[in-house]
């Protein structure tokens, strides 16, 4: 621009000048046009700058915008998650909770029945030291029976022995008395 004001002033300047040549006036006209072209390019450069300048602002607020709009859907997300993760957290707890609680009835159950075992065992060998004291005392009292009338049946047998030996002595059987002698006693 200030190019062309400069040859505007000297042509204007040249204008005044009648006695300057032709050939000055046609160098002037061609540096005037080869100033217009270049201000011209220089004009075609800026304005597709300005739409390249235009165009980056255009994707920076476009970039700018789906850079908000994943910020905040990230935000969002971690948001979320740390609920995620609370009521994850809170959930496992409370399974631990569940774990411990059935844990402690099962072996509260365990110990139930374990005690019950052992009280049913204890009654069972209770019963059986009973039933078998009974018996013991049963056999023991039959065994006195036994011994009381083997005993009898003894003194029976001795008896008839002597009164065999009574009688083969009145017959005079003398030989036949010793062998039917009485037999000891039992213990």
């Amino acid at each position: 621009i200030v190019e062309r004001d400069e040859i505007k002033e000297a042509l204007n300047a040249m204008a005044d000048k009648p006695a300057e040549t032709n050939e000055e006036v046609a160098r002037l006209t061609q540096e005037l046009q080869e100033a217009q072209a270049r201000v011209a390019e220089e004009q075609r450069r800026a304005s597709e700058a300005a739409a390249e300048m235009r165009s980056y602002q255009t994707k920076a607020f476009e970039l700018k915008s789906a850079n908000d709009v994943m910020s905040s859907e990230l935000e969002r997300l971690q948001e979320e998650l740390q609920a995620m993760q609370v009521d994850h957290q809170a959930e496992l707890e409370e399974l631990h909770k569940d774990r411990e609680n059935q844990r402690k009835v099962l072996t509260e159950q365990i110990d139930e029945r374990v005690k019950e075992i052992r009280r049913r065992s204890s009654m069972d060998l209770e019963t059986l030291l009973a039933e078998s004291n009974e018996e013991r005392d049963r056999e023991h009292q039959r065994l006195k029976e036994l011994q009381q009338e083997f005993d009898t049946l003894r003194l029976k047998h001795d008896a008839q022995q002597l009164e065999l030996a009574a009688l083969r002595e009145a017959l005079g059987d003398d030989a036949a008395a010793s062998e039917g002698a009485p037999s000891p006693a039992l213990p």
